[in-house]
């Protein structure tokens, strides 16, 4: 049995401390991207044992190139499939979608 929660422990590290830690310091060096983009896409994935649900919208770029971000609740039931607008992020970061 301490075995199995010394995994849980591990696994919810990896999930809210490590792989968001890398991620930071990975967006550091990218620069601001500002394109037109579309909604194309949105699904929510189960998280690592089922603990988190994770939100995802894929746009597709005005070069035609795709890219999807994990978003919050708020931003992922904002928008709708067929929004278009101007997409702002860094990195693997998605900083702002106006419609």
């Amino acid at each position: 049995m301490e075995v199995i929660g010394l995994l849980v422990i591990l696994i919810l590290a990896r999930e809210v401390l490590i792989i968001p830690l890398l991620n930071y310091f990975f967006n550091l060096e990218k620069e601001v991207i500002e394109i037109q983009a579309e909604v194309i896409d949105k699904r929510t994935e189960i998280g690592t044992l089922a603990l988190f649900n994770i939100n995802i919208i894929t746009f597709r770029l005005e070069n035609g190139n795709r890219v999807y971000f994990k978003v919050y609740n708020r931003q992922f039931d904002y928008y709708i499939i067929g929004d278009k607008g101007k997409l702002i992020f860094k990195g693997s970061k998605m900083i702002d979608f106006m419609v």
